[in-house]
């Protein structure tokens, strides 16, 4: 009985060493295990025999794995489109891709300056994109200055799409930035040239100063002398102190130009419409004014009436630029008379068909009508009216035609004091040709 015992604890610690592969594999259906008995009668310890089939049949459809299915590509880049995160790294990136493209005028735009300025000396870009003070706009939805469709246009991008949305408010905040660096600007220029016009001043008081010197130590022939060369130095100042000048208004205008070309830049970039990069093209320049100044006085107000009646008030407008152009003319035709429905009676027949069927009837025979012979005219005519008469070949032109007389022109009457007239010439109302 002892022996029995052990024998069976034996069976049960060598069953639970087997690996979990036997195990698992017996748990699978279409395996089979077999397993021998021990023998109550034996006194040693039965021995583990254990075969294991597998069957081809797959595994997978008898037991389910549960697996999280993934997303297709193109969802997968539509969701991370939607969120974009802004970090501290990809800020830096913009600001330097931004330094890079504004740091120096494109080459091809300066040669366009250039090619425009000619012989004459460059001035500053003109129209502006922004001024000094807000535009007064006649009519607040900008369409007398851009046109109905561009005006919505710039309108729509201001509006917000959804609550989260602040691209129209980036817009004007980046509008308003663009105006403070033409404020800058014009500031700075303003400046230098005080400087400049102070600087010259003081130098020619120090040269006027040196000549009054310098004749104060001649006498007679050698001082009218000194009045000529003191003449001559003081338009030679005066001619350098203009060249300064105009050199520091070139480089002036050469900067309000970069300034612009900077402006249009980065409006392209802002996806605004009528921008698409540098151009010194007079109309284009003039529509980007325009634009601007519409832009301008979007931001201007914002600041005074604050975002939300802002907001209000370009819905509005949108709602009647959109009316505005979504109502088409209205055609008037003429009038004309209502066709009546012939009757079945004196409608045509129809017409023969050609697959077969009898002839169709005759056309009615009508007598040509009579011609027409106009009857002859009088052989013997009376002769003309003198009154009525054509004048001459001869007769001279611009003058009155008097039948009855040479040429149609009557003689000259004559004189009140009782003297007689000369006699008329001989060729007297006779056209004369002179070769």
């Amino acid at each position: 009985h002892i022996a029995k015992m052990a024998a069976q604890a034996d069976a049960t610690k060598a069953q639970e060493s087997q690996p979990e592969a036997v195990a698992s594999s017996s748990m699978i259906p279409g395996t089979e295990t077999t397993t021998d008995v021990p023998d109550s009668s034996s006194n040693e310890p039965p021995e583990k025999r254990a075969r294991i089939e597998v069957m081809p049949p797959d595994i997978t459809s008898a037991v389910p794995i549960q697996t999280q299915q993934q997303p297709p590509p193109q969802q997968q880049q539509e969701e991370e489109s939607k969120t974009y995160v802004i970090t501290a790294e990809s800020v830096e990136d913009e600001t330097k891709a931004l330094n890079s493209l504004i740091a120096t005028m494109p080459p091809e735009f300066s040669a366009a300056w250039l090619a425009r300025d000619g012989d004459s000396p460059p001035l500053p870009p003109s129209p502006a994109l922004f001024t000094a003070s807000p535009p007064k706009l006649s009519d607040p939805t900008g369409k007398a200055i851009l046109g109905e469709k561009l005006a919505l246009a710039l309108i729509t991008m201001l509006l917000k799409k959804d609550d989260d949305d602040k691209s129209g408010s980036v817009l004007l905040d980046v509008c308003r930035g663009l105006w403070l660096m033409t404020a800058l600007k014009e500031k700075e220029s303003a400046k230098a040239i005080e400087n400049l016009e102070e600087q010259m001043t003081k130098e020619m008081e120090t040269v006027e100063s040196r000549f009054e010197a310098r004749l104060a130590n001649y006498t007679g022939q050698a001082l009218s002398s000194m009045q000529q060369v003191n003449e001559t130095e003081r338009d030679a100042f005066i001619q350098s102190c203009n060249q300064r000048r105009q050199q520091l208004l070139s480089m002036i205008a050469w900067d309000f130009r970069h300034l612009q070309c900077n402006q249009q830049q980065i409006l392209t970039k802002m996806m605004v419409p009528g921008f698409q990069g540098p151009t010194v093209d007079p109309s284009a320049l003039e529509l980007q004014s325009r634009i601007c100044s519409f832009l301008h006085s979007a931001f201007f107000l914002r600041s005074r009436i604050k975002e939300v009646p802002h907001l209000n008030m370009l819905k509005s407008q949108a709602e009647r630029l959109r009316t505005s152009i979504n109502k088409e003319p209205m055609i008037t035709s003429p009038s004309h008379p209502v066709a009546t429905t012939t009757p079945a009676a004196q409608a045509p027949p129809p017409l023969p068909s050609t697959t077969g069927g009898p002839p169709p009837p005759p056309l009615p025979q009508y007598a040509p009508p009579p011609h027409h012979i106009p009857p002859p005219l009088p052989v013997n005519l009376p002769p003309p009216h003198p009154a009525y008469a054509p004048p001459p070949m001869n007769a001279a032109p611009g003058q009155p035609y008097v039948p009855g007389y040479p040429g149609g022109i009557p003689p000259p009457p004559p004189p009140t004091g009782g003297q007689q007239p000369p006699p008329p010439h001989p060729q007297y109302g006779q056209q004369q040709y002179y070769r």
